[in-house]
């Protein structure tokens, strides 16, 4: 009953993005943008909220632009952007934490409302940690990172940051329209967990496993592909955009080359995970099954680590815990049970995207640097030298990252991930609760 009043009132509504071309009252398609960035970010934010406006001279007529914004220097609010001009459509009259499930629907469901389409896609622009998970919106340490937001909630700089997990913003979006696609402009959002906790909401998500530059991508480029008719192709031209030269990144070159980015077609995710559950059932011989993330074979010039994408426990620095799932299972499955086990990831991840590897670089296979201070705090993760513990490939990128259960996790992490893993959906329907954790 409540959708249904809900789709009544939406219908009613005297919208503000209406296309009345040829009769007819729904556009094709309406993206939302939503700035999680009253926090260290928030003036990159700005700097994107302008490029936004430029993209949108270029964006088809037949697409809604509507952005939510919360900075630090002001109070939220919604606008709509339709070629090069702007119309705040809500101000709040106070801060609030964007990162509050309440909060985040009334925007979105507001959105929504103010301009109806046929096909709906969300941007979530801020940070974010993937997979790694605690209680929702409580205060947050580099040693507790979870999910998507960081808010502060309002302008004082002193105020906690608080977070979303996907498990949450899940439900968040199940009550919003289909999406044909999500995407994340926020660290180490692809991973298998959120993308499978999302599954239900969108066609496409599209995300960096990796940490990614505060600037973000070049949103006066990225806009007007977003409109792109041809939806089959469109996570390959987001992503093409996001890391080409079109991008901001040339000013951290000394230090960073790209990003690791992939399109996971969310359709063929469950037979995904049928095929990682089949795969680790090939490899259960009781007790505990602990799979490796160290390669067999290793040299001077090969890895000794499978390549992860970020570390828990104080500023980064303490132990990976969001891994490579193709590096992964490579480095554990029979070479029968690994080429069963990989048209599957390779059907669910239909694009993806690596910088070269280190060797031929010279610099981080992403974001980071050897000095402490270039970004404004210590990036002791970041280091040359570090990145030369795994070796980014085509035979190892899978372009879809996991948590891998090890005993480390339960005293050396906080939160203790092999509780907080069993909030997600897929951790139970791939069997790790079967294979004695």
């Amino acid at each position: 009953m409540k959708k249904i009043i809900y789709l009544l009132i939406t219908t009613l509504f005297i919208t503000a993005c209406s296309n009345d071309d040829e009769g007819d009252s729904l556009s094709r398609r309406t993206i939302m943008i939503y700035f999680s960035a009253e926090n260290n970010l928030s003036s990159y934010a700005s700097e994107d909220i302008n490029e936004i406006i430029v993209g949108s001279r270029s964006l088809a007529a037949d697409c809604n632009l509507i952005v939510f914004v919360d900075l630090k220097s002001t109070k939220p609010y919604i606008m709509s952007v339709t070629n090069g001009e702007t119309k705040v459509l809500k101000t709040y009259g106070s801060d609030f934490y964007a990162s509050s499930p309440d909060n985040m629907l009334e925007i979105l469901q507001y959105m929504v409302s103010q301009c109806p389409a046929r096909e709906y896609a969300t941007i979530f622009w801020g940070h974010g940690t993937g997979s790694i998970i605690t209680n929702d919106t409580v205060a947050n340490t580099f040693a507790s990172l979870k999910a998507y937001g960081a808010d502060t909630g309002s302008d004082t700089s002193s105020d906690s940051e608080k977070w979303i997990n996907t498990t949450t913003l899940a439900r968040v979006m199940s009550q919003l329209p289909h999406q044909q696609f999500i995407m994340f402009d926020a660290c180490c959002m692809q991973t298998v967990e959120t993308a499978y906790e999302l599954r239900n909401t969108t066609d496409y998500l599209i995300a960096p496993l990796c940490e990614t530059p505060s600037f973000g991508g070049n949103y006066a480029t990225l806009v007007p592909i977003l409109g792109h008719t041809d939806i089959a192709s469109l996570p390959r031209e987001i992503i093409d955009d996001y890391t080409g030269s079109n991008n901001k990144w040339s000013s951290v070159a000394k230090y960073f080359s790209n990003v690791c980015i992939s399109a996971v077609k969310t359709s063929q995710l469950d037979a995904l995970a049928a095929a990682t559950y089949t795969a680790l059932r090939s490899l259960y011989a009781g007790n505990k099954l602990r799979l490796s993330t160290n390669p067999a074979a290793a040299s001077a010039d090969d890895p000794t680590s499978c390549i992860y994408y970020f570390k828990t426990r104080g500023l980064r620095a303490g132990y990976p815990i969001l891994y490579d799932m193709k590096d992964v299972m490579r480095n554990n499955l029979s070479a029968e049970a690994y080429q069963a086990w990989l048209p599957y990831l390779e059907r669910a991840v239909i694009y993806k995207s690596r910088p070269d590897d280190i060797r031929t670089t010279g610099v981080c296979d992403w974001f980071g640097g050897d000095d402490p201070n270039v970004f404004g705090y210590p990036l002791p993760m970041f280091s040359s030298a570090n990145f030369r513990s795994f070796l980014l490939s085509d035979d190892t990128y899978g372009g879809l990252a996991m948590i891998v259960p090890q005993d480390i996790y339960s005293t050396n992490t906080e939160p203790d991930m092999l509780q907080a893993m069993f909030d997600y959906q897929w951790t139970s329907t791939v069997g790790w609760n079967s294979w004695g954790w």
